[in-house]
């Protein structure tokens, strides 16, 4: 088990919170929505929280990663991008504020969270997943809405 609770705590961790560029810690609530809305888009792995209480009660925090890992980027369909050739076959994609991400639909299915191999240490959404986690209010969302 991962510890990343603190008794110096003030308050409860958000429901997600980033810890490394697309690995999060999220709250049992966030874990139980993201298996709702696409069952498939992240590995958790529970946290040891014993040090960790909210209003004498304890709680339950997860270690999270994204699990889809592909390139379903549509470059003729998106627009502003970055991309560089890094090394041979291997392309780096830098969002920029203007940048518009189009996805291959065909490649994906109906996943609505996902990894791009050209940018893979950015984390993307659909507009299903993005609306549903506002109707859920868990705060600033963690994702690059596409």
């Amino acid at each position: 088990k991962l510890e990343l609770a603190s008794k110096k705590r003030k308050r409860p961790p958000k429901d997600v919170e980033a810890l490394h560029h697309h690995i999060w810690f999220v709250s049992d609530r966030f874990r139980q929505f993201a298996e709702h809305v696409d069952a498939e888009a992240f590995n958790f792995v529970e946290c040891d929280n014993s040090s960790l209480r909210f209003q004498d009660r304890p709680l339950k925090y997860w270690a999270c990663e994204a699990r889809r890992f592909g390139s379903y980027l549509d470059e003729a369909n998106s627009q502003n991008l970055s991309i560089r050739d890094e090394a041979p076959g291997w392309r780096n994609m830098t969002p920029l504020s203007a940048t518009r991400i189009a996805v291959d639909r065909k490649l994906l299915g109906d996943a609505h969270v996902f990894s791009l191999v050209e940018c893979s240490y950015k984390v993307f959404c659909d507009d299903r997943f993005r609306m549903a986690y506002r109707a859920a209010k868990m705060g600033p969302l963690a994702f690059i809405p596409v």
